[in-house]
């Protein structure tokens, strides 16, 4: 049986996206759609015209319509720079809904997101409590880019499959932990790097001779490495070569680069003091440096608060997206550092709605501009 602050919290999470439906429809029928963004970008299906459905599947939600219809092309192009398990769930849940890629788009980021919400309350529980979990899962919820889990966005897939992960983790459930490794790696770049608090656990585990060694945790590497070379091999077969992906990251403007972490000098040149600043540009924005910022702050509590496994999780997920590029869409990016809304329960817990509410009417002026297409993140 669901206790009754779950509920409570399934219930307030639902209605908030019900709402996100709501002003997502009363913004196009009020507000400028940026007819210059939509047709200079991926348009799929090619040269459809604007209509109330184009609000549901703009930016990278093309893609993967795209990609669950037709597969990945055998050139590269901007498509294939996108990972497989999300366009690929949408075209077996599509036949459900009768061949509707976008509604089967809709539903899975929706469902994997109220039940990451879920997963996240039962986390936070059993860490500390649950008035502390209902907080943290409030915070999640009015974040600025919550609303892209409830677009074609793989955004919900993620965080479900990430939190699971660790939900499954801290329980000692292998199997179904197993299983979230071997998936995390096919949904986005950066799930490779949810390896890296796995194996820092590893390594603290076998420093401390008083812990019983659990070895089935060890299985758990060769998960993640599965996983991504199971994405290797997708793109061998279906475009053609191991590293088409990868290849076709030079195509963005974003200029995500392992290589960048080796020019520490040059990326901080290029991204504070040789720039050119705006408010929300591709590679100018001053948000997401700014929320890069709030993010070094509450990585140091995440730090002094949480388990080392969370930490190097928040450092990993949170620093070399950053370290590798030039902060696009980092705003995005930076939802799935969840141990971050933990930090905030716990350090906001008297009185937590001060920073909810403006976020949440924050995230509502961000969700309206980028269902027009304008650039959010």
């Amino acid at each position: 049986m669901i206790e009754n602050k779950l509920k409570e919290l399934l219930t307030i999470t639902i209605i908030v996206k019900l709402l996100f439906f709501l002003i997502i429809i009363l913004a196009f029928f009020v507000l400028p759609f940026n007819i210059g963004n939509y047709r200079t970008n991926f348009v799929y299906p090619p040269d459809e015209q604007v209509n109330i459905f184009s609000v549901f599947k703009t930016w990278d939600g093309q893609h993967y319509l795209f990609l669950a219809e037709k597969g990945y092309p055998n050139e590269v192009t901007l498509s294939t720079a996108f990972y497989p398990l999300y366009p690929f769930i949408i075209r077996f849940v599509g036949f459900i809904f009768l061949g509707n890629t976008l509604v089967a788009g809709l539903f899975i980021s929706n469902l994997c997101s109220i039940l990451a919400i879920a997963l996240f309350y039962l986390l936070v529980k059993k860490l500390y409590s649950d008035k502390i979990a209902f907080t943290a899962s409030l915070f999640m919820i009015s974040f600025i880019t919550f609303f892209y889990t409830s677009l074609v966005y793989s955004e919900g897939l993620f965080i479900f499959l990430v939190i699971a992960f660790f939900y499954y983790f801290y329980e000692k459930k292998f199997y179904p932990c197993l299983l979230t490794t071997i998936l995390i790696p096919l949904v986005r770049p950066s799930g490779i790097l949810v390896i890296l608090p796995l194996f820092v656990y590893l390594i603290l585990d076998i420093r401390d001779v008083k812990k019983v060694k659990e070895t089935k945790n060890y299985f758990l590497l060769l998960g993640f490495i599965t996983g991504f070379l199971l994405y290797l091999c997708i793109m061998k077969y279906f475009a053609g070569s191991f590293f088409s992906g990868f290849v076709a990251q030079d195509l963005y403007i974003a200029n995500n680069s392992i290589g960048n972490l080796f020019h520490p000098i040059s990326w901080f040149q290029r991204n504070f003091l040789n720039i050119h600043y705006t408010f929300n540009g591709y590679t100018t924005s001053i948000l997401n440096r700014i929320f890069f910022g709030f993010y070094l702050i509450l990585l140091f509590f995440v730090y002094k608060y949480l388990d080392k496994t969370l930490f190097i999780y928040s450092l990993a997920l949170g620093l070399i997206p950053a370290l590798t590029g030039d902060f696009m869409s980092y705003i995005r990016y930076i939802f799935v550092v969840f141990p971050i809304f933990i930090v905030l329960s716990l350090k906001f817990q008297k009185n937590p709605y001060v920073i909810i509410i403006p976020s949440f009417m924050f995230q509502v002026l961000l969700l309206m501009a980028h269902a027009l297409n304008y650039w959010v993140a």
